[in-house]
Parts: structure tokens; sequence; C-alpha cells
């Protein structure tokens, strides 16, 4: 083959390689848009809302109901949903059942739930979990300090 004829090759594959690439970086951002409707829908249904920008929480150690020490460190890099409640708030108890559906779809993922209990005794935080049949991860903050 002549060298003219190796150069037009050479600029047909790289034409054919850039537009695979184009077309896989655009099929990918529509990807991307139709996972984030998705998901946008489902908390929308839950009654979320994403802030903007995501606020970065003060570190914090708490215990949780099996008495193990938990760090807010702990779970960086992962999508945290940090809620604070009580078992006689009303709004509180009306939101937790969206709350365990919520991690029951994303618990497997790069997500987790800390639902931190303010000022009430462990035994009636374990069971009030317990006679709901909550799963998501409860911390304790008995003394109000975070």
């Amino acid at each position: 083959m002549k060298p003219r004829k190796w150069i037009i090759v050479g600029v047909i594959l790289l034409v054919a390689v850039s537009l695979i690439s184009l077309y896989l970086y655009t099929l990918s951002v529509k990807m991307k848009k139709v996972e984030e409707e998705r998901y946008k829908d489902f908390f929308s249904s839950l009654g979320i809302q994403k802030i903007n920008p995501p606020v970065k929480a003060k570190d914090f150690t708490l215990e949780d109901l099996k008495r193990s020490a938990v760090s807010l460190r702990d779970f960086e890099g992962k999508v945290i949903f940090l809620n604070f409640w009580a078992t006689w708030c009303p709004p509180c108890r009306i939101e937790m059942p969206a709350m365990e559906k919520l991690w029951q779809k994303f618990k497997d993922e790069d997500f987790v739930i800390l639902a931190v209990d303010l000022r009430e005794a462990r035994e009636k935080v374990s069971s009030f979990i317990k006679e709901n049949g909550y799963t998501f991860p409860v911390l304790l903050d008995s003394r109000g300090a975070v």
C-alpha cells in the first residue's frame, strides 16, 4: 500500500474512533440524566429534597443501640442522610416509614441513614425501633450534644 493510502486509512480510523467516543460519551451523559430523574422521582415521592450545595456536617461520635461508638467520619465518602428525631415527635414518627423505605432501597450502595435520637433513654428508643420494624442505624444523643 502506498503511503498516501495509509494516511487515508489512518484518518478514517481516527474519525471513526472519535465518532464512537463521542457517541459513547453522549450516551453516558443521557443515561446519567435518566438515572438522576429516576432517583429524583423516588426521592420526591418520599418528600425528600436535595440540598444545594451539600452541607458538610461537623464530626461527632455517638453510641448506637448496641452500645457501639459510631463517628460521622466512619462514613466519609458515602451519601449520609442525617436525621434528628425523638419518639414523642409526631412529624418524626410520620417520616420514619419513608426513611425505612429509603434505607431498604439504598442500604447496599454508598448510602447510610443516621437517625440521631435526642435526649431519650436507650430502652425507650430501642423499643420504639423494634416495635415499628425499622432497620436503619439509630444513634443516641442522650445529652443533646450534637
